[in-house]
């Protein structure tokens, strides 16, 4: 908890569904700390997946690095704009 205190948006990325999982348990933990943060989730969507490689599942659940970032990017940018400001945000890793 006491590292979201300076982050905006905290990202949880999973390899499997979002409900139940990670992202889940870190929303439940900030809502009993009463620490009201901007929450992204992602993982696989709720449905079923034809089977293949991991890196194969994740680029089609649009889950490789890259459309992470470009995912993160886009919110940084518009909650800049929302907030007529630039963008200053530096993903941190906690």
């Amino acid at each position: 908890i006491s590292a979201t205190k300076d982050c905006e948006l905290i990202v949880t990325v999973e390899e499997h569904t979002i409900q139940g999982g990670l992202g889940s348990a870190v929303a439940e933990a900030l809502a009993d700390a009463g620490v009201l943060r901007r929450l992204l989730r992602l993982g696989l969507p709720d449905r079923f997946i034809d089977q293949a490689s991991p890196a194969a599942m994740n680029a089609e659940a649009g889950l490789l690095a890259a459309d992470i970032v470009r995912v993160v990017a886009g919110l940084s940018r518009r909650t800049a704009k929302a907030q007529d400001k630039p963008s200053t945000a530096r993903p941190r890793l906690v």
